[in-house]
Formats: structure tokens, C-alpha cells, sequence
């Protein structure tokens, strides 16, 4: 006889948005107030979910060199949502789920998983910076969140790691890494990242607190190593045990304020900069993307 074998394919439709619109607190674009961006008529045929991605701008600059929602499911590239492209390729099998702080993430086995972002000048930082990871760890061993040093550790730009003594790591140059204090690490939930460096002092956020703060034993040293995430550079070892998402690398050094707005826009999805990182005289601009787990609006 002769089978007949049919299937349905359905192809995606991405989002759709109006145009966003940018308001400060009181209307009057002081620097006294908090910028915040809302999105208009976001619409899905698909009756999919959605998340908001941000990019801010100021005098037509990006302030992200690095922002990975990780909100699209793939299993080949995670997409970079900077003017820059830094798009990262999965590595060994890295897998996407739908439970991110934010939308999606991807989750690690703590084996050889690893995401691999190019090199690139806008990745190579010289000098003020801030890197921001939310992570949820099922280890309680070393293991590195985010790195752009050499297999060697002779050469490093910058690296955060999580520690099994419960601290927060951030390296720069050769042997030149600081430690914060007790960070009371715990395995099993999410927990907001942020280390702000400023030329001389490093300072180490969790859940949107300042933890601590060190003299930096050194600054970062611009290299030609690709960015990874979840490992050493080149997948070479403290390999990470969890789900990483909202990974994002800042040109600037981020104040204690806007730390504490982006750990609540983590939770609750909301888009402000806070008014202590304006200054007057400046042109500030937010581009909105509109996500579906698999499109872009």
C-alpha cells in the first residue's frame, strides 16, 4: 500500500510595536529626574510572550558594548543587541530555556558549555567599565561567569568569576584580581551581578547592594582573546554549573543608583535610567526591541 506521512509547519510572526516613548519624572528633562521608556501597542499574532530589550544612547553613543538578553531560543547564536554585533556561537551543546530572570537564558553543565563572542575593538575595554550578569548556580565550587583573557591567564582585559569562599571575583591585568567580601552566595536562585571599575577602585555589587569595594591591583589591558561566557577563555576550564542570563558589559562606570534600577528592572521589567548618571547638556535616546522568543519587532 502507500503511506502518506503530513505534517503542519508554522512559521513565526514576529511582534510588532508603536513608537516608544521616553519621559523623564516630572516632564521637564531636569537631572534631578529618572528617565524611562514605555512601549507602545506591542501586539503578537501568535498570542506569544513578550520582553522589552533596551538599548540606551547618549549623544548618539551606545552606552552596552555588550547587551544579551538571551531572550531567543537558538542553539547556534545568541544575539547582541549593541550598535557593535557581538553576537556569541553556542558551544558544546549550551541550551536555551524559557526561564530567565527576563524572558529566556541559557543553562550550563558545568562540563564544557560555553558561549564564544569574538573579539572585537568595541570589547576591548581600557579603561572605566561595569559588567552585569544575572546567574542562578547549581555548584558551590569556582567558576567563571564571563572572561576575555588568554588560556594562560597572562594577559587578561577583564574576567568575573564567583568563588567557592562565597566571593565575587573580578580580574584584570596579570594576577591583578580583586575579591569582595562575604557575598553570602547561595545555589539555587538568581542573584544580580554588577562590578563597576573606575580607574582605581572596584566595587562589587549583589541584588542591587554594594557589597564592597577594593583599590584595583591593576586596570584592564586591551587583548585580542574572543569574550566568553560560562568559562576560561577558549572553554579551558572553571566551567559554570547553571543558568546565566541579561549579560551586559557598560562603557561607563554604572552609580550605586543605576545598579539598584537595573536589579529591579530585572524583576519587574521596567526601563529607567536613573537621574544620577545624566548630566546636563546631554541627549539621551532609548532604542526598544520587542521580542518573542524568537523574532525581533
Amino acid at each position: 500500500g502507500i503511506f502518506t506521512a503530513s505534517t503542519t509547519v508554522t512559521i513565526n510572526t514576529a511582534p510588532t510595536q508603536g513608537t516608544p516613548i521616553l519621559n523623564s519624572t516630572m516632564g521637564t528633562n531636569g537631572t534631578n529626574e529618572n528617565l524611562t521608556v514605555y512601549t507602545t501597542s506591542v501586539s503578537d499574532a501568535d498570542s506569544d510572550a513578550t520582553t522589552t530589550i533596551v538599548n540606551w544612547y547618549v549623544n548618539d553613543k551606545s552606552l552596552l558594548v555588550l547587551n544579551m538578553p538571551f531572550d531567543a531560543n537558538s542553539s547556534v547564536v545568541t544575539r547582541d543587541y549593541s550598535p557593535y554585533s557581538n553576537n556569541g556561537s553556542i558551544v558544546n551543546g549550551t541550551v536555551w530555556n524559557a526561564s530567565g530572570i527576563s524572558g529566556g537564558a541559557y543553562s550550563f553543565d558545568g562540563f564544557n558549555d560555553f558561549i564564544s563572542i569574538p573579539d572585537s575593538n568595541s570589547l576591548r575595554m581600557a579603561s572605566s567599565l561595569s559588567v552585569e550578569v544575572w546567574y542562578y548556580s547549581r555548584q558551590s565550587s569556582n567558576a567563571v561567569l564571563l572572561s576575555k583573557r588568554n588560556a594562560s591567564g597572562t594577559g587578561q582585559n577583564y574576567q568575573l568569576a564567583i568563588l567557592a569562599t562565597n566571593q565575587i571575583q573580578y580580574c584584570a591585568t596579570p594576577n591583578g584580581c580583586n575579591s569582595s567580601l562575604n557575598a553570602l552566595l547561595t545555589t539555587g536562585v538568581w542573584t544580580h551581578i554588577v562590578v563597576t571599575y573606575n580607574g582605581s577602585i572596584v566595587n562589587f555589587y549583589k541584588n542591587g547592594t554594594l557589597l564592597s569595594y577594593a583599590n584595583a591591583t591593576g586596570g584592564p589591558t586591551p587583548n585580542s582573546e574572543n569574550l566568553v561566557i560560562g568559562s576560561y577563555a577558549g572553554g579551558s576550564g572553571s566551567f559554570f554549573n547553571g543558568s546565566i542570563d541579561e549579560v551586559r558589559i557598560w562603557n561607563r562606570t554604572l552609580t550605586a543608583e543605576q545598579v539598584t534600577v537595573l536589579y529591579d528592572a530585572g524583576r519587574r521589567k521596567v526601563n529607567t535610567t536613573h537621574s544620577a548618571e545624566t548630566v546636563a547638556g546631554e541627549t539621551w535616546k532609548a532604542q526598544v526591541f520587542i521580542n518573542d522568543g524568537l523574532d525581533d519587532s
